[in-house]
């Protein structure tokens, strides 16, 4: 058993520009400081954190809280308008561990980008869901721990909300005008959460690394960093409901300037030699199993969801093909590059499912959503399950 050893006594770092150790925050004080309330674009910093930073872990001792999402600092590590970062855990199994990445749409422009303005397409503000959390609001599909069908109903959980409008892939500030400054910092975020794994579950055995929406597109990239950490474990990676989004490697070149994508792509010896700088949302699976051998990776997709067709038309990632269309297309194009890759293709226009009310009643061709996601959490071997009624765009 090798993790305890890796983890405390040769002290691991791993990347990160927030600094510091992930700290508690009282979980029943979850106001902004009088610094952070009602934050405006013009106050965030015109430079992120420092990409350069490493940050040593090591282990905490202070046991968890049962039964109640507790929140943390995440010191240094900010949000699109420069409040502070902060995450929430759940504690269960400590060997077994959910990574959540939260979406909430993403931005490219001045009129995007404005927080408060008309066109703002992004979420930025995380205290109305670390809100809810607590209020129970979240106990529904994955995270009902009281359902006996729900997979990872006994484990350990870091949920990482999203306020950066970057998909989670950003390592810095953009300034797109004089008053619409944005911290597209989420790369820096998301790994603040694989700290808080490597400090307080240094024996994992087993992690699923899953996301929604925004959070789903780095969710495989995560899933590698764990891998990285943890050789022995069984680390799993499903993307839920960002499958619509293709390679534009043109469209993905434009959101490196303004995000940083490549400065918190890995440094893995399968990347060496890729332009990083157009790597879309499917490469992302491509790179991380191909680098890890104990990296398994699975999606879920709504055949004909309206955010993702929405999202996918304004950051011209559809190539003019319905949702289906490209999620079938990418489908094939990660699976030419060797890599398995099972999904699960519902009908309809919904959005996501980790969340959702149906969570535990839909199904598809026979079978339920929540006896596939079982296997594939289980490591049991799991089939493609595509509609075949799927509906149609305007449906």
């Amino acid at each position: 058993m090798r993790r305890l050893t890796v983890a405390v006594l040769t002290a691991v770092v791993i990347a990160s520009g927030c600094g510091g150790d992930a700290t508690d925050a009282d979980a029943g004080d979850i106001t902004p400081s009088p610094t952070t309330t009602s934050p405006t674009t013009s106050a965030a910093p015109t430079t992120a954190p420092e990409t350069a930073t490493t940050t040593t872990v090591t282990k905490t001792t202070e046991p968890a809280a049962v039964g109640e999402w507790v929140v943390h600092n995440a010191e240094g590590c900010v949000c699109a308008d420069g409040s502070d970062y902060r995450y929430m855990t759940w504690a269960g199994d400590p060997d077994k561990v959910v990574i959540f990445l939260q979406g909430g749409g993403a931005c490219f422009t001045a009129e995007t980008c404005e927080i408060g303005g008309p066109a703002q397409s992004f979420s930025h503000d995380i205290t109305a869901d670390l809100e809810a959390a607590q209020s129970g609001a979240f106990r529904r599909g994955l995270f009902d721990f009281d359902n006996p069908e729900n997979p990872v109903g006994d484990w350990s959980v870091i949920y990482l909300p999203y306020c950066t409008g970057d998909v989670f892939l950003g390592t810095r500030a953009h300034a797109y005008s004089d008053d619409v400054v944005v911290n597209h910092t989420g790369s820096l975020n998301a790994r603040k959460g694989i700290e808080h794994l490597i400090a307080n579950h240094p024996n994992a055995t087993n992690v699923f690394v899953t996301g929604s929406s925004a959070g789903a597109v780095p969710s495989p990239l995560v899933a590698g960093l764990v891998a990285e950490q943890y050789p022995d474990a069984d680390v799993a990676a499903l993307g839920d409901g960002a499958g619509g989004y293709g390679a534009n490697p043109v469209i993905m070149g434009f959101l490196n300037a303004q995000w940083g994508i490549a400065d918190g792509i890995p440094d893995w010896p399968i990347a060496e030699g890729i332009d990083v700088t157009t790597l879309g949302a499917p490469d992302n699976y491509i790179l991380a199993v191909n680098q890890f051998d104990n990296l398994r990776v699975a999606r879920f997709d709504d055949a004909y969801d309206s955010v993702q067709a929405g999202f996918a038309s304004l950051f011209a990632l559809s190539g003019g093909g319905t949702v289906l269309d490209v999620v079938l297309e990418s489908e094939a194009y990660i699976e030419r590059a060797g890599i398995d890759l099972p999904v699960f293709i519902a009908a309809g226009n919904d959005h996501t499912t980790m969340l959702a009310e149906d969570f535990y009643e839909l199904e598809e061709g026979g079978v339920r959503w929540v006896d596939w996601l079982s296997d594939f959490v289980d490591g049991e071997p799991v089939t493609d399950v595509k509609c075949t009624d799927c509906g149609s765009p305007s449906s």
